[in-house]
């Protein structure tokens, strides 16, 4: 399955839900801005928080041991949640330079 056709399917439940997001500016007409994850995505969110699960259940040999370990997922998820924002921006070939404050 695509990217495309996995967002399909969402879009279609989420539409049905009436859960997507729009953005209305007076100098455009509302669109749609509801980043979906594709199942690899999805995967990969999944497994990080496995990778929480488990080590958690690790013996810890320092104080911040579990503090930064929860940081780096967090950081991860993070970066995983971004990709479709920044898949969006470079589909519409819009630059964060050129975008006013």
């Amino acid at each position: 399955m695509t990217r495309e056709e996995d967002r399909k399917d969402y879009r279609e439940a989420f539409e049905r839900a009436g859960l997507i997001s729009v953005l209305d500016t007076p100098e455009t007409q509302p669109r749609e801005i509801g980043f979906l994850l594709n199942t690899q995505e999805r995967r990969v969110l999944k497994r990080l928080v496995q990778a929480w699960s488990e080590f958690i259940k690790l013996d810890s040999y320092h104080p911040k041991d579990t503090t930064e370990f929860e940081q780096a997922i967090h950081r991860a998820q993070d970066l995983v949640l971004a990709r479709p924002a920044r898949e969006w921006l470079v589909s519409n070939e819009i630059r964060l330079d050129e975008i006013e404050p």
